[in-house]
């Protein structure tokens, strides 16, 4: 029993190191860029460090879809899609989206240590 929680703990541990090399990588994206990003971007960014933050082992699946998402080229993006504006979404600058960034990963870490 003992080593079944350990692999499955090792599972999970594995899945938060892919979310987070995503959303790493979509943040070197928009450094590399040299600009801040726009609100799509901000938005499916706010939604991938959600699923992060939540410890839902669940919900980190959709984090691959929410990064595919924000890397979208304008041209490619759905126009159906209309994403609302809101006073978060507008201050939710490159900076501020690193520190949530690093706070989804602090969340995720403390619900897991609840957990198990």
């Amino acid at each position: 029993m003992a080593l079944q929680n350990l692999t499955f703990i090792e599972e999970i541990s594995k899945q938060k190191e892919g979310a987070v090399t995503l959303l790493d990588g979509l943040l070197l994206t928009i450094t590399e860029n040299g600009r801040e990003p726009d609100i799509w971007e901000r938005h499916w960014f706010q939604r991938a460090c959600n699923r992060l933050a939540s410890g839902n082992v669940a919900e980190y699946s959709g984090i691959e879809i929410d990064v595919e998402f924000a890397l979208l080229p304008k041209n490619e993006r759905r126009p159906g899609l209309q994403i609302m504006a809101s006073d978060e979404l507008d201050r939710l600058d490159l900076e501020t989206m690193k520190k949530e960034f690093s706070g989804a990963k602090g969340e995720a870490s403390s619900v897991w240590k609840i957990q198990f």
